[in-house]
């Protein structure tokens, strides 16, 4: 339970072929330079379906086919913000509408970006349902993959007219590890359709 001066938020949890879409939120906003599932702020009277297509219509120009129920949910600190991750199955090609980058990583790659606080707890989360204490490595950053600089402080909002140009992200490949192609893509079809399953008994 939350109080009721709870801000919720849904978190996208996107799986291709075993590489995890993260977006990366743009300096000047709270956590600046940290990546993130996407998504966004639920409004009053909308349900975790409904704000999931408008705000990753919003941020990524995606639709969406599927959305489960929340299977994780973490208050950030130092703010009313309480994140709820759900299970999110969409269809098109990713695009930076809001965020300065989105990229598709591995669990062991996500493992080495700079996450925001209740994001990097969410991986630890899908990191320990996939592979229990056995945690995959995290090696040196993909090729062409620059260093990431340190999260900032927040700062003051940006403009509209400072924001970049939208760019796309390239559809995903599958990794060198076969088990976490098959454990992510069934990990996101369990979640959902136990989802599913659940609301039937309802």
């Amino acid at each position: 339970m939350h109080d009721s001066s709870s801000v919720v938020v849904v978190a996208a949890v996107i799986e291709r072929h075993g590489r995890w879409l993260l977006a990366r939120r743009p300096r000047g906003k709270r956590y600046g330079g940290c990546w993130e599932f996407p998504g966004g702020k639920v409004r009053r009277g909308e349900t975790f379906a409904r704000a999931a297509r408008r705000e990753l219509a919003e941020e990524l120009g995606v639709g969406v086919l599927a959305v489960g129920s929340p299977r994780a949910s973490f208050r950030d600190p130092g703010s009313p913000y309480v994140v709820r991750f759900c299970a999110v199955e969409i269809e098109g090609k990713p695009r930076a509408l809001e965020h300065s980058e989105v990229r598709w990583v591995t669990l062991a790659e996500a493992r080495k970006l700079p996450l925001a606080p209740s994001d990097r707890r969410f991986v630890r989360q899908l990191v320990l349902r996939q592979y229990g204490t056995k945690v995959p490595a995290a090696g040196p950053p993909a090729s062409g993959t620059l260093p990431l600089p340190e999260a900032t402080a927040p700062e003051a909002p940006m403009s509209s007219s400072s924001r970049k140009t939208p760019t796309a992200t390239a559809e995903p490949t599958a990794p060198d590890r076969a088990g976490e192609t098959s454990a992510g893509r069934d990990f996101i079809r369990t979640m959902i359709a136990e989802d599913l399953e659940s609301g039937r008994r309802d």
